[in-house]
């Protein structure tokens, strides 16, 4: 059966976007809305064929049937039908199964989607009639969804569309050029985008559909935000995702977050282009922030389509904020300044903001100085010191009580004590035995106070004006680890030496700074006068 064009007037221009006025064959259900859903599904399967060729299978005019309910999400099936070239028939789920198993026959469909819920509603039938939907095609990679490779097959949920959003995503996808779509969401068909999962299994978010649309490979991460947050960075690292959708909450959690973040942030940078989806109100400096560290585009998501606004359109500045393109920065957001009777003078041996000296430790909050104490309690150990060794978590230093036991100390028994008194994720898993080294020897006075004022300058603008006195630590000031990081990229590019992050957050006072810059200038700096004259000789050429 066919659908007269007129039906596709408030959805598509089919003339700009197919360049034709017949459309391929459109299901039809009971229901004058779900007509609507039908002639907006095959839209976007042509437009995923149309954007996506190589992702076709051998046979593109194959068609699934996908049950519609209005909940407002899409199914992970429909992408993977999408992705594979084929044409959706959408029928309405108040349809009995032998109905919607008839209907499939008649029209040649071969395969039937429905949701778990339905099954058991339509009589107890069970999952025996309704076919599974090969996955096919490089781009239908579905993970969390029950998939093995592509290739094999998923149980999928059904397509549901809530049709205030089916509006919305008419107009802002299927009426738009394929250039538009790209630009709108920085996304491009060389991409891998990774998102957060819905409330159930397999269930994309409606907002999806333009990535899809613009020939991406889509990949399902945890809901979970701290778990969403390293799956997605870590995703980055090892080169498995090139665009990753965030929230504006996760985008603040992540502002505030520990070392092993911290890590996974500069690696990412340093491995791949990413392009980052904030899905929410963001708070413009927050945003300038993530901009200036990763060196990449920004694109807004309104939550339901995966569209922003134009590149082209005017962006009005929040209230009491100046934009970052139209003045100096503004003041940093009150929740990554401590209040002054909170700062902490000097955050322990791994040197973190915190309030009340607790930070996020792997995403956990925990207190440094409270987990060296817990670990100096063991009875063969008279202190201990704590440090970062990388992403793969804390590392305990510590001194025995005895430092020549009969037997040799196993250092396994001090972390299964500590199992038992620390939360997984702060209990250190390596221990370095007399691992504390003395003091170093300092550099020479005068180098140190020549560098001093250089890196108090830098540390002031990375903190974006904060008053900075030599003994101020930088974290007590509203440092955290994305700026930990700015701060390295800054010293290191500025002052032409090699500092670690790791390096930063055990040394975390301005003058602690400014003596690992002269150890490893090894050299007072040039004096401006010196470096604008060149040198004369000693005959006066």
């Amino acid at each position: 059966m066919r659908v007269e064009p007129a039906l596709f007037d408030d959805l598509l221009d089919p003339v700009g976007a197919w360049g034709t006025r017949e459309p391929d064959r459109v299901a039809v259900t009971t229901r004058g809305g779900s007509l609507r859903y039908a002639a907006l599904a095959a839209a976007a399967g042509k437009l995923a064929a149309t954007l996506a060729p190589s992702a076709r299978n051998d046979d593109p005019h194959r068609t699934v049937a996908l049950c519609v309910r209005p909940d407002g999400t899409l199914p992970v099936a429909l992408l993977a039908a999408l992705a594979a070239g084929v044409e959706p028939l959408v029928v309405d789920s108040s349809w009995p199964l032998p109905a919607v198993a008839g209907l499939a026959r008649l029209t040649g469909v071969g395969m039937v989607v429905a949701a778990a819920d339905d099954l058991c509603r339509w009589s107890g039938l069970g999952a025996g009639p309704v076919l599974p939907v090969p996955v096919r095609g490089p781009r239908a990679h579905l993970a969390g969804t029950g998939a093995t490779a592509p290739g094999g097959y998923v149980s999928c949920p059904v397509w549901a569309t809530d049709p205030a959003a089916v509006h919305r995503l008419s107009r802002a996808v299927l009426t738009r050029s394929v250039a538009t779509v790209v630009a709108d969401t920085g996304i491009g068909p060389t991409d891998t985008v990774l998102y957060r999962g819905g409330a159930t299994c397999g269930v994309a978010p409606l907002r999806m559909l333009p990535a899809l649309a613009a020939g991406a490979r889509l990949v399902l991460a945890g809901r979970d935000e701290r778990q969403h947050l390293v799956f997605a960075l870590e995703a980055v690292r090892r080169e498995a995702a090139t665009v990753v959708e965030l929230t504006a909450t996760e985008v603040r959690l992540l502002l505030g977050a520990g070392d092993r973040l911290a890590y996974l942030l500069l690696a990412a940078r340093e491995t791949l282009r990413v392009v980052w989806l904030v899905a929410g109100t963001l708070d413009s400096q927050d945003e300038e922030t993530l901009r200036r560290l990763l060196g990449v585009r920004v694109a807004h998501t309104d939550g339901t389509t995966g569209l922003g606004p134009s590149p082209n359109a005017e962006r009005v500045p929040e209230p009491g904020r100046v934009g970052p393109e139209s003045g100096p920065p503004a003041a940093p957001p009150d929740h990554l300044v401590p209040a002054p009777e909170q700062r902490v003078p000097n955050a322990g041996a791994i040197g973190r903001p915190g309030v009340a000296g607790t930070v996020l430790i792997a995403g956990v909050p925990g207190d440094p100085a409270a987990i060296e104490r817990t670990i100096a309690g063991h009875p063969a150990v008279a202190h201990a010191q704590l440090s970062l060794a990388g992403p793969a978590g804390l590392t305990a230093r510590v001194r025995l009580a005895d430092p020549d036991p009969v037997d040799p100390f196993d250092t396994m028994v001090l972390v299964e004590w500590l199992e038992s008194m620390l939360p997984p994720e702060l209990v250190p898993r390596t221990v370095v035995v007399d691992g504390i080294a003395p003091d170093p020897v300092g550099p020479d006075p005068e180098i140190l106070r020549a560098w001093l004022p250089r890196v108090r300058d830098i540390v002031a603008t990375v903190l974006e004006g904060v008053r900075v006195e030599p003994t101020d630590n930088f974290f007590a000031l509203g440092g955290n680890s994305l700026r930990t990081a700015l701060l390295v990229d800054q010293i290191n590019d500025d002052l032409g030496v090699e500092l670690s992050i790791g390096a930063v957050m055990e040394s975390p006072t301005v003058a602690d700074l400014a003596a690992l810059v002269a150890a490893a200038a090894g050299a007072a700096p040039p004096r401006p006068a010196e470096a604008a004259q060149p040198t004369q000789r000693g005959d006066g050429t």
